[in-house]
């Protein structure tokens, strides 16, 4: 709560009511619609969601600060332009990112199952309340159909709920531990810092510090290198100057068989997106440095393996083929399977110790929910806390209880629904801890049926069971950060309280934010994608090709479990992997916790060997950041960084995300005059 006096009481902080529903409920409908009209072969430029798989940076929160810095030196905005309306489009932005649909989506290939599917077969495993009769799809499909309301009204109030029930869920968790990141462990979520170096030029455009100046030459250097990336995508004729039209997938050089470096077989990737590097200059130095270590590590340890007879024909894959493929990968075969080791055990093993860790904490706030905490102490540790602390228990309980519930109703038994919540929990909550700590989140999805597999079914039924098929397409899509964005509301709710407590918001409104845009966001996106694009235009025609849409959203149900046995989460036995990822990540996080001077730490491990940096290539970008950084702070100290360092990532990523813009605003025009 802001504080203000007259004659000393306190004002309440107003919230901005009109603003946020408005922003939401274009940001649901333009979402969409930018990704459906910009499908112009410009790849990421076409989202208004993640620009990347593994970073919260989003396009949408850049458009709603870029588009205010664009008109920051007009005298009308710049006199209603102030840090805390910045900080809420920012909390609007980042929140309403995750609620789009878009590519990779359950809802998509669940919906396109009816076409993908013979109709008997899509009905035995899709109930219509998932999704319309196939000729209703395929009335969406080529448009220009008669809209059938009654068809479409429990399919799309069923998805809605199915996106807001666990958002909520997860946004009380963050609500609920808001306090200890935020306060206590002062955690720097760097995508959010990053942002907020940008917003807080926004209100002063008349500046001309020698901090907006290094600003401005980082800017520069984004859009040149943005701008040249873009033409070369627009027109065969312009130089490929910094080879993206070579072996690069995005922004991210992988290895040929052809390439000197194809011996190491360890190496699969490169990141060359000068954004990574940028959001990594905000990590802290110990992290950085374990990031790209621990992937020098595994690069050792997979050249050992090599020479003693492991991952034959390795030096002649590709890449991709070094991360993704089951003979080449030191993820997925053997000797390491560092998939059950990193992202099942590790995964699980970080949030175990995070909350062991912070178990007096846990501890406190159920005190205080239960009323057995002192009232001085009680008032103390709520009164900046959106709700109170009873109130925080209880959303969290009953929003667990109803996602259960949401996955029940679609035919899922109890015992794998229970699972679908703590299975999100325990792997979303440790890739809060990546993305607060590190700046991006752990990708991939081979481990999200890892408890499932454990627990239920060791291996797939045969036939498969729509209870089992439809886990796997929610529990594999929803684990991987760059396809399911069902529970990506933590991040947006982290987010937006980190931006909080830099722009002085109050936690209540920053609550109301969550909320709003978590009822909002989804159903005015489903509504663009399935009603407006779908009948107007036809979903055909937006994506180029027969039924080319729905194949790029994916083949079938099936394909979420067609390799279940095969290499979920790695090929063969891997429960005693999973324990040694889940031993070592807590004996990391505990010496680091105990001993100041110990120099690893568990972030790093889990980023150094996964696909964070054998398909992202993020070792690149964590070590060109802790070059920078160490020679930043070994020069001029924390002043240098603070005063150079800093505005000038901001102002790079400001530049590329600026170009990003205009990129997405070109597709969109080529959809309706092509050159």
């Amino acid at each position: 709560m802001s504080r203000g006096s007259i004659e000393g009481e306190a004002i309440p902080e107003k919230f901005p009511y009109l603003l946020v529903l408005i922003t939401s409920v274009l940001l649901g409908f333009l979402g969409s619609f930018w990704y459906l009209l910009g499908r112009s072969g410009l790849g990421f430029w076409t989202s208004l969601d993640l620009f990347s798989a593994i970073t919260s940076i989003t396009i949408a929160d850049a458009l709603l600060l870029i588009i205010p810095w664009a008109f920051s030196r007009l005298k009308f905005f710049k006199e209603r332009i102030n840090i805390k309306t910045l900080g809420y489009l920012y909390m609007i932005g980042v929140c309403s990112a995750y609620y789009l649909v878009l590519l990779n989506d359950p809802i998509v290939m669940v919906v396109g199952s009816r076409i993908l599917m013979s109709e008997e077969l899509s009905l035995k495993y899709v109930p219509l309340f998932l999704a319309p009769p196939k000729s209703v799809v395929e009335g969406i499909m080529l448009g220009k159909a008669p809209f059938e309301f009654d068809v479409w009204i429990p399919v799309l109030a069923f998805w809605w709920v199915l996106y807001t029930i666990p958002a909520i869920f997860l946004i009380s968790v963050a609500t609920l531990f808001r306090r200890h990141w935020i306060e206590v462990e002062k955690v720097p979520f760097p995508c959010t810092s990053l942002m907020y170096q940008f917003l807080i030029t926004i209100p002063s455009p008349s500046s001309s510090n020698r901090r907006r100046s290094i600003f401005t030459i980082g800017l520069i250097v984004g859009v040149v290198f943005q701008g040249i990336v873009l033409l070369t995508q627009l027109f065969p004729w312009f130089p490929d100057i910094f080879a993206v039209r070579g072996n690069c997938c995005g922004y991210v050089w992988y290895v040929k068989s052809t390439d000197v470096v194809a011996p190491i077989i360890g190496l699969g990737t490169a990141n060359l997106q000068p954004i990574m590097a940028a959001v990594a200059y905000f990590v802290p130095l110990t992290i950085l440095f374990n990031c790209w270590f621990w992937y020098l590590v595994y690069c050792i340890l997979m050249q050992v393996a090599h020479y003693m007879g492991y991952y034959t024909g390795a030096e002649s894959a590709g890449g991709c083929g070094r991360g993704w493929c089951a003979p080449y990968s030191g993820l997925l075969s053997a000797p390491y399977k560092f998939m059950a080791i990193s992202q099942v055990g590790g995964m699980i093993g970080l949030t175990v110790i995070t909350l062991w860790l912070s178990r007096s904490y846990i501890y406190e706030t159920l005190k205080a929910a239960l009323s057995r905490s002192d009232v001085e102490r009680l008032s103390k540790i709520e009164s900046g806390e959106p709700l109170s602390y009873r109130w925080i228990w209880i959303l969290l309980i009953l929003s667990f209880i109803g996602t259960i519930g949401v996955f029940m109703a679609m035919g899922i038994g109890f015992a794998a629904a229970l699972l679908m919540p703590i299975t999100f929990f325990i792997f979303y909550f440790a890739n809060t801890r990546l993305y607060g700590l590190s700046g991006f989140y752990m990708r991939g999805m081979e481990h999200g049926p890892a408890l499932h597999k454990a627990l239920i079914w060791p291996t797939r039924p045969e036939p498969p069971t729509r209870e089992f098929t439809l886990t796997m397409v929610f529990v594999r899509t929803n684990t991987d950060t760059s396809s399911g964005k069902l529970f990506g509301s933590i991040f947006g709710a982290a987010a937006s309280y980190k931006m909080a407590s830099l722009t002085g918001i109050s936690t209540r409104n920053t609550f109301k934010v969550l909320l709003i845009t978590a009822l909002i966001v989804p159903v005015a996106s489903l509504i663009s994608v399935f009603i407006i694009a779908g009948y107007a235009i036809g979903l055909n025609n937006l994506g180029g090709g027969p039924y080319r849409l729905l194949s790029l959203w994916g083949l079938s149900l099936w394909g979420e479990c067609s390799d279940y046995n095969a290499r979920i989460p790695v090929v063969g036995s891997w429960v005693e992997y999973a324990i040694l990822g889940f031993v070592i990540v807590c004996v990391l996080s505990w010496l680091h916790y105990r001993f100041v001077w110990f120099p690893f730490e568990p972030i790093g491990f889990l980023n150094g060997t996964s696909y964070n940096s054998l398909i992202s290539g993020l070792w690149t970008s964590y070590l060109v950041a802790w070059i920078f950084k160490t020679i930043t702070l070994r020069v001029g100290g924390s002043r240098a960084y603070e005063e150079f360092g800093v505005p000038l990532a901001s102002g790079i990523t400001i530049g590329c995300l600026t170009v990003f813009i205009i990129g997405g605003i070109v597709g969109i025009i080529r959809f309706f005059v092509p050159f």
